[in-house]
């Protein structure tokens, strides 16, 4: 029926199924078209055009029918296909399309082995399914369907499960909604009681969340700190080379010059020591001895001044000049000076 209904759709939006490209990968026809199917999906998820959602439905019915039993892939089949008629129902609001829903949600859980450690999804799936099918028909057997099914999910999931708190949340709904229609004050209490161990699973998946964020924040400090350790070392180690690198440089560069400098002055004939045969001066200093003695300086003679045979007049006589006998008269001083 639902099949039909997605025929006149697609016929009334005049979209055909999308073709085959031509460098898609030669796989399997069915793995094939859940591939194309998937990707629908996820297109409208992008854009939200209700075309694009139907042809991935269509798709995927196509691919139930033709899939094997026991394929690895049926599982995650069914749940995409639950998922893409619950979304189509929400958009059309056509009661085949969640009856369809309802019934791929019985085919997911049944596929699922009883130990798998995903089985509380498929059941927590169809709990809620059978919950929006009960809104519509208003059957008691749909909704007591729906509240065994969200037991079983909290059943069958651990205690420090990241979804367990969804799933209490989806539990208590639809035991409240149970109450409503039935009045039983243990539909109530255990309601009120999984609504309580929601809130407690909610702040232990929280507090576990804060903790994992934690633990990566402080390990991907420890690995900055590590790598910055490491930065400064080979920064550090860099600069000593370089600093290496300019002291040989300089050390060659002074070399280089004491070189020059050297066969310069054996160029220049440096003062030293002449050879007493072959007449070349050698560079090599005179050897050590005893030094020569160094000459005095001879002490200057004193000046004597010529006699005078005139007056000779008064004044300061310079010391080193002495006065000379006279031949004449008696004078009280002699002249420095002619």
């Amino acid at each position: 029926m639902v099949n039909r209904w997605l025929a006149a759709l697609g016929a009334r939006s005049k979209r055909p199924t999308p073709p085959r490209a031509e460098h898609d990968d030669p796989l399997p026809e069915p793995q094939h078209e859940l591939l194309r199917a998937a990707d629908l999906f996820d297109r409208y998820q992008r854009t939200g055009d209700l075309d694009v959602l139907t042809d991935a439905v269509t798709l995927f019915l196509g691919v139930r029918s033709t899939i094997p039993t026991d394929h690895p892939n049926r599982i995650a089949l069914l749940s995409n296909l639950v998922d893409g008629l619950t979304r189509l129902f929400d958009r059309t609001a056509q009661l085949p399309v969640l009856t369809e829903a309802v019934q791929v949600g019985r085919d997911a859980l049944a596929a699922t082995p009883t130990g798998h450690p995903g089985r509380a999804t498929p059941l927590n799936n169809l709990g809620i399914t059978l919950r929006r099918l009960f809104e519509r028909t208003r059957e008691l057997s749909v909704l007591t369907e729906a509240v065994q099914s969200g037991r079983d999910a909290v059943a069958t999931t651990p205690t420090n499960h990241p979804k367990q708190a969804m799933y209490l949340s989806n539990l208590a709904v639809a035991l409240e909604r149970l109450f409503e229609w039935t009045g039983e004050l243990s539909v109530l209490t255990e309601a009120v009681q999984s609504g309580r161990n929601a809130v407690a699973a909610a702040a232990r998946a929280e507090l576990d969340r804060v903790r994992e964020e934690t633990t990566a924040a402080i390990a991907q400090l420890r690995a900055d700190a590590e790598q910055a350790r490491r930065d400064v070392e080979a920064e550090r180690d860099r600069v000593l080379a370089e600093q290496a690198r300019v002291e040989m440089a300089a050390a060659r560069a002074d070399a280089d010059a004491r070189g020059r400098r050297r066969g310069s002055c054996r160029r220049a004939g440096p003062p030293g020591r002449e050879h007493p045969r072959s007449g070349r001066r050698s560079s090599r200093p005179p050897r050590r001895g005893r030094p020569a003695p160094v000459p005095r300086p001879t002490a200057r003679p004193p000046t004597v001044a010529p006699p005078r045979t005139g007056p000779v007049l008064s004044g300061c006589v310079p010391s080193s000049t002495r006065c000379a006998p006279t031949t004449g008269p008696s004078l009280t001083s002699c002249a420095g000076r002619p």
